[in-house]
């Protein structure tokens, strides 16, 4: 389970939902600010729409990579973050969820908290997405492979800084993909790291429009909501 560290919390604002009672609610969700609303509207694609992109953080156990990986999941255009918290209570996991290295990022990108991997993924199935896992395995394809993205909602589940994805992850994944290295430097990749490239892929296989500039950054706008307005 994910464990939350940091120095603040997150700010309350009228686009977060969570369930006051001890009790946890049917579909495993504990905590919802933005993203497709409580009941999980259909993400099914429309025409000429790109496929919608989710990024599970699940047995996360630094901080520092939890923030940052809010933040480049919202720079590669996730519709939202799946979390599965280590809280067993709506109440606490509202009081403890932390997002550590997000820089401001987590006011902007949608976040979804479940009680249980096992929910998480059955939520996820039902609007229709196929799971993909990042893990260097002998099953997983390059995520540079022109096969890698088919035209369909996904969600991508990274795996732990240490270990990677457990054997349980990998069974509850429709495919893996996993980052090419062209030195033996290193033998895998910082967890955000790897992530920030498979999304790089997947955006641009898709063909997720790039964002707007301004000077030497991207534009970043506020609230939630207008992140997922079609761009003039």
């Amino acid at each position: 389970m994910t464990s939350w560290a940091s120095d603040e919390l997150p700010p309350a604002d009228d686009d977060a939902t969570a369930y006051d009672d001890d009790a946890i609610p049917a579909d495993g969700v504990l905590l919802q600010r933005g993203g497709t609303g409580p009941a999980g509207e259909s993400i099914a694609m429309e025409t000429g729409q790109a496929p919608s992109l989710y990024v599970v953080i699940h047995n996360i156990k630094s901080s520092d990579n939890v923030g940052q990986l809010i933040r480049t999941a919202g720079a590669f255009g996730a519709r939202e973050v799946l979390v599965v918290s280590a809280e067993r209570t709506a109440r606490r996991m509202r009081k403890n969820l932390r997002t550590f290295g997000a820089h401001g990022s987590d006011k902007r990108v949608p976040m979804r908290a479940f009680a249980s991997l096992a929910q998480l993924i059955a939520w996820v199935k039902s609007q229709g997405c196929r799971v993909v896992g990042v893990e260097i395995d002998d099953s997983a394809v390059s995520c540079f492979a022109p096969d890698a993205w088919p035209q369909q909602p996904t969600c991508l589940l990274p795996g732990n800084e240490g270990d990677g994805l457990s054997q349980a992850q990998i069974d509850l994944c429709d495919s893996l993909v996993y980052v090419p290295q062209y030195a033996a430097a290193t033998a895998s990749l910082n967890v955000n790291a790897a992530t920030a490239c498979v999304l790089s892929c997947f955006a641009h296989a898709v063909g997720y429009a790039e964002e707007r500039r301004r000077g030497a950054k991207f534009e970043v706008r506020d609230p939630l909501h207008a992140l997922w307005r079609p761009k003039s």
